[in-house]
């Protein structure tokens, strides 16, 4: 899904039958992948099998573990976040997984989540960065499947934190 959107992005062609407006050879993603379960040379041949070209790929700007891991504090993560933007002045921000980027003692404690994304909010927002902002979270073993938002580890705040929410589930069993 985010692969997809990426590449929308930098193509812009539309996603999900919307229409990306950017003028074309111009969307730029900054797409922070610290997902350690999903290897940086499968981002890189999904993303090419998507279509973008090596002339493309200087408009997406992947950073990882190894960009943000001097920065211990929530504080140093944002202000890196924030030159990150100033610098490459993205369409789209995606950090994939929220929870992998944020610092917080106890992601399931209400204030400490919305703490943690408002000042994530705040950062982007004082960088000067208009555009979207996309993360991954990660869910559990379905226990509601009347209300799979239920399911996202982590405080409920995360829900009530984003303008737009999208649930996508796969059920093995199914």
């Amino acid at each position: 899904f985010i692969r997809n959107l990426v590449a929308a992005i930098i193509k812009s062609r539309s996603f999900l039958g919307r229409c990306v407006s950017l003028e074309p050879g111009t969307g730029k993603v900054l797409y922070i992948h610290l997902d350690r379960k999903d290897s940086l040379w499968r981002v890189a041949k999904e993303l090419r099998e998507l279509g973008i070209t090596e002339a493309e790929s200087d408009r997406l700007i992947l950073r990882t573990e190894a960009h943000i891991e001097p920065y211990k504090l929530l504080d140093e993560r944002l202000a890196w976040l924030a030159e990150e933007v100033k610098a490459t002045k993205p369409h789209m921000v995606v950090i994939d997984l929220l929870w992998q980027f944020l610092i917080v003692k106890n992601s399931n404690e209400y204030n400490s989540t919305l703490d943690s994304i408002n000042a994530l909010q705040d950062a982007l927002k004082s960088a000067g960065y208009g555009g979207a902002l996309v993360v991954a979270l990660h869910a559990r073993k379905a226990t509601n499947p009347d209300e799979s938002f239920d399911d996202v580890l982590g405080s409920t705040g995360q829900r009530g934190s984003f303008s737009t929410n999208i649930m996508l589930s796969h059920r093995r069993r199914e």
